[in-house]
Parts: C-alpha cells; structure tokens; sequence
C-alpha cells in the first residue's frame, strides 16, 4: 500500500495507479489517490477544518473550491457540526479516526486505500466507522482496505483477498470464499436438559456420524448443552436430507433447537494458512 500511494519507491517490477507509472512519476498521483493510514496523523494544534483544507491543498485542489471540498469531506464523516472547528488534541479517538478517513476522501479521489480503519476502536465506535465506509462506496471509486478482521471484511468489502507471507492465496466474494475453501457446513444443537447429557451427546454423535455426514462428522465444540459439530462438504447426505432428517429425529434425540450454517471466513483464512505452512 504504501507503494502503491506513492509513499515509498518500489525497488524492482511495475505498478500502476490509474494509468499513472509509479516508477517515473509519485507525485501527481496524490490528485487521485487518498489514503487512511492504520495510526492517525493529526496535529493536536489544528483544528478539524484546518486538517482538511490542508490535506485539500496538497491534493491541488483550486482555492475556489477549497472550502466546499473541506466541508463536503467533514459532511461525509459527520464532524461537519460543533467538532469542525475543534483542535485534534480534543477529539476523541473515534473521532480522530473519522478525521483520518476525511482526509483521505477530501477532493473526491477515485482511489482510497484504508490501512486497518478500526484499529483500537471501541465496537460502538466501530460499528460508526462502518457505515461511512459504506456510504463512501461509489461505482467510481475503489476502497481497497487491509485488515485482520473477518468480521469487518465481509461487513465491508464487496472481494476479499487472503494474503499469507506476501502471497495471495485466494480471491473472490465473502461467499465464494466460503463456499469454495470452507471445511463444510457448522451444525449448532442446543439439547433440552431433559436426560443425561453424556448420553445426549453420544446418541447424537452415532446419529449425526452415520445419517448427515457419510461417517466424517466431527464434534468442534461442547458447551454445557450447546453442540457443535463440522458436516464435510463431501458428505453423502444432501443439505436438504440434512434439514428433514434433523426435523424428523428432533424429538427422540432431544433438540430444542438447531441450525445450519456456512464455514466462516475465519476457517477459510486458517484452512489456507494452514495450506500454506503444509507447502512448506
């Protein structure tokens, strides 16, 4: 990313940033580049409005349309009311964070790169955050975004790509992803406390082992009465047997309720570290 932003030279190959070549040229590519770095880079002194026009500036953009810049890109993060004109130094660091990622949109560029945007942030303040990225989304711009949180991956990004030792691994939509490179599918069972629960969980084990998953179920985790096993993609039983097998047994194996659901993008990512470190 930090190639890419023009920041650092990069030693060997090509890159190219709308049709820019970044081996001859990194300066005129700030005019369409804005970039969110992961730690804040703010001046206590400034204020809001002050870190804007300055960030607009560098960007080139003409004075004319300086201050219409600036509070568009304030409007956009919501510091466009009392925190426009507060210094930095008294934001706070849900704020700052917002101040961040208005610096990187001021002049409307068509590229925005985003280093870990929620980094140290609380999930209330996260959860902010979120949504302006969302409402930054346009069909003429790019948020390319780094981050090692699933959640906020699949919250966010349209593809998501999975880098292990500086190689990309795979790339696709969240359900591509999962669909493609997950184990299988996660089966949640809570039991009615109604009988002993070791007997519970064996006699649902033999049923899941020999009806759902052609003998390859696994039991992932066993929480007092919550179960939950993997059911392999490559199971012989079909995912709609699955759900009338489930309901036609849900009384004599003592369910109360259950639930079906895809690998996360948290198994996808282990499972192709996981592949990595086996080439090793």
């Amino acid at each position: 990313m930090t190639i890419l932003s023009g920041a650092l030279r990069a030693t060997a190959g090509k890159q190219f940033v709308a049709g820019k070549d970044l081996s001859h040229d990194t300066t005129s590519i700030h005019e369409y580049v804005g970039v969110c770095p992961q730690f804040d880079v703010v001046w206590a002194d400034l204020t809001v409005s002050e870190h804007l026009a300055f960030q607009a500036r560098q960007r080139g953009i003409e004075p004319g349309r300086l201050s219409a810049e600036v509070q568009q890109a304030a409007l956009a993060v919501g510091l466009d009311g009392d925190g426009y004109y507060t210094k930095a130094g008294e934001l706070s660091g849900g704020m700052r964070r917002r101040l961040s990622i208005a610096m990187s949109i001021v002049g409307n560029p068509p590229i925005v790169f985003m280093d870990e945007p929620t980094t140290g942030l609380d999930p209330d303040n996260r959860q902010h955050v979120w949504k302006i990225i969302q409402s930054l989304k346009k069909p003429n711009r790019l948020i390319l975004m780094t981050t090692h949180s699933m959640e906020e991956a699949e919250a966010l990004c349209t593809r998501i790509g999975i880098m292990a030792k500086g190689e990309m691994r795979c790339i696709g939509s969240a359900q591509h992803l999962k669909s493609k490179y997950g184990k299988g599918y996660t089966l949640t069972i809570n039991l009615l406390p109604t009988g002993d629960e070791v007997q519970q969980q064996e006699k649902l084990g033999e049923f899941i082992i020999d009806n759902l998953s052609g003998g390859q179920g696994v039991l992932l985790s066993s929480i007092n009465r919550t179960k939950k096993f993997l059911v392999p993609k490559n199971a012989s039983t079909s995912i709609s047997n699955i759900f009338k097998l489930m309901e036609q047994n849900k009384a004599s194996l003592e369910i109360r309720e259950w639930g079906l659901s895809l690998s996360t993008l948290e198994d996808v990512f282990v499972s192709t570290v996981s592949e990595e470190e086996r080439d090793e």
